[in-house]
């Protein structure tokens, strides 16, 4: 797997101005851009609207419990949807931001349809203050990865540029980017040239997950669980506690 470069035009610590943000979702996540601005109901604690009068009802998370992993997120959320007002009907554990658009995640509207089940809508309208919540705690960890849904175009670019070397193989003697790789591995090419073209296709470093997300949501709650590192570590690599 090709490691990932990055491009920044912005520190990522400072807020992207909303245009770049929106230039950025109508380039790696059109299905996203289209909703844009969403018609929020001002009757619901939620982020729902319709796409017009007769539409059926859609909705978003409201809150995001967010890892890092093995930090007692799954243990929050089981306490959080016993409250009364969050609804818990639905599936707050899709890691929808963190999947490739053409993984099993699906696009937009799949993840919409997670929060709009007639249950999760029976339960909006008897308590309108509901807030719904997306309890995946990948969406902290993997802020910035390469098959992010907004970064994957990392590698469909890396791809493709791969995939020129091996339809257009270096000729003995002649200069090439694709240099073939030395003898004793796995008998493909170097293309170092691929991670330049790949880092320009892909959106900045700036430009990560919560970037992303309040972009969609500029109202959404985070609640970040952490553990002492070197414990999440341990656990993490070896599946049982210290």
């Amino acid at each position: 797997r090709p490691a990932i470069a990055t491009h920044m035009t912005h520190s990522p610590h400072t807020p992207l101005p909303l245009s770049t943000r929106l230039a950025e979702v109508r380039a790696a996540a059109p299905d996203v851009f289209a909703e844009l601005p969403l018609p929020l109901q001002p009757s619901l604690a939620s982020p729902c609207w319709r796409r017009n009068e007769t539409s059926r009802l859609r909705c978003l998370p409201a809150f995001f419990v967010a890892g890092a992993l093995q930090s007692g997120t799954a243990d929050l959320w089981r306490r959080l949807k016993a409250h009364s007002l969050i609804p818990s009907r639905h599936d707050a554990l899709s890691h929808w931001w963190t999947n490739h658009p053409r993984s099993r995640a699906g696009n937009f509207e799949t993840y919409t349809s997670r929060f709009s089940g007639d249950a999760t809508l029976a339960a909006l309208d008897a308590a309108p203050d509901s807030l719904l919540g997306d309890a995946s705690p990948a969406s902290f960890t993997f802020m910035f990865a390469e098959s992010l849904r907004l970064h994957y175009r990392y590698l469909d670019a890396f791809d493709a540029c791969y995939r020129e070397c091996k339809a257009n193989p270096p000729q003995r003697g002649a200069p090439s980017a694709c240099a073939n790789r030395k003898k004793g591995s796995d008998g493909g090419y170097r293309a170092d040239h691929c991670y330049g073209r790949a880092t320009a296709a892909t959106s900045p470093l700036s430009f990560n997950l919560p970037a992303f997300a309040t972009t969609l949501l500029p109202a959404l709650r985070v609640v970040v669980m952490l553990r002492e590192p070197a414990e999440r570590i341990w656990l993490s690599r070896c599946g049982r506690e210290i």
